[in-house]
């Protein structure tokens, strides 16, 4: 076989300083390889693809794994004195903290000593005419708004004492 002038026999790759050509037995054929230019672009976008492999949720939502009331172990003294929780999401994707204050669901394990009732401020408080000590106030997020049963939550949790000034009933 005769080589191009300028060209060298690299296995079945000729090439010289500024082009390079392939032989193919199988085909018969001598084709033209990309330049250092073309090679680099190629490279470029193979990492980029590869990047966007390995990291396939950069594109997804962001995933809440916890979420953290504030205050937390808190008293009060009185009835009708308010009292505003915040919830702060903790996202693992991507890795940031969030107010969710007005996104979840608040809830207290004892309405008539501290509840939530006032729809147009989310987390406020107001402690009523009963007391006790470490009711459990939670802030909950449902995967399924529409019908919480079928899908998952994720609940953050603080607690409340209500004490009642001259009520011997209250510890």
């Amino acid at each position: 076989m005769r080589f191009p002038p300028g060209y060298r026999l690299n296995s079945l790759l000729f090439e010289n300083s500024s082009t390079k050509l392939a032989h193919s037995p199988k085909i018969g054929k001598t084709i033209r390889l990309p330049g250092d230019a073309m090679n680099q672009s190629w490279f470029r976008l193979i990492i980029i693809c590869t990047i966007a492999i390995l990291l396939p949720s950069c594109g997804a939502d962001k995933k809440l794994v916890s979420i953290t009331v504030s205050p937390s172990n808190v008293a009060i003294t009185g009835a009708g004195l308010n009292l505003q929780f915040a919830a702060i999401g903790n996202y693992v994707h991507p890795p940031i903290t969030q107010d969710i204050t007005s996104t979840v669901v608040w809830k207290s394990s004892a309405d008539q000593i501290v509840s939530f009732s006032t729809p147009d401020k989310p987390g406020l408080a107001t402690s009523g005419l009963g007391c006790g000590t470490n009711i459990p106030i939670t802030a909950t997020v449902y995967s399924n708004p529409s019908n919480p049963p079928a899908g998952t939550a994720i609940i953050g949790t603080a607690t409340v004492s209500v004490k009642q000034i001259g009520n011997p009933n209250c510890p």
